[in-house]
């Protein structure tokens, strides 16, 4: 699907192809409006989700797939790393989401989280609190590396 004005590296790039679905889990529902916002401003993705807790979120992990997920770790319900990891146990790559798409979101990762995050194959994190231009950047260097496999 074809839009206009998706802005990536501060430029709008015209008429191009949405880079799919994003999904956003974090119980601070303040963190989660902003977070929508900002993404809703880069005008790039063809769905905007939101989870509150990690049953939630494992819910529509299952049902659907995503071309970003942010996660933040310590959640209600089901932690950031059980998600990761249900992620990474799926063998079927192709049905379900990817963990080199996910973007963790905390204020509160420790080493161990951090080791095992990346031994599951996370690559991407943002330290809390962080703004708006860090996030920005942060989504565009994932945008950039999305392939048609991955929406």
């Amino acid at each position: 699907m074809l839009i206009g004005n998706c802005t990536i590296g501060g430029v709008k790039m015209g008429a191009v192809k949405r880079y799919g679905d994003v999904l956003i889990v974090d119980d601070e529902k303040n963190l989660c409006e902003t977070v929508e916002t900002y993404l809703t401003e880069m005008a790039c993705f063809r769905n905007i989700l939101v989870a509150n807790d990690g049953s939630q979120a494992m819910r529509k992990i299952t049902n659907q797939k995503f071309s970003i997920i942010l996660l933040d770790l310590s959640m209600p319900k089901k932690e950031g790393i059980d998600i990761i990891r249900s992620i990474a146990d799926k063998k079927d790559k192709q049905k379900f989401n990817s963990v080199g798409k996910i973007v963790i979101m905390s204020g509160t990762m420790n080493e161990f989280q951090l080791q095992e995050a990346m031994h599951l194959g996370v690559r991407h994190f943002l330290i809390k609190p962080f703004d708006k231009d860090k996030f920005i950047t942060k989504i565009e260097q994932i945008v950039k590396s999305i392939s048609v496999e991955d929406l």
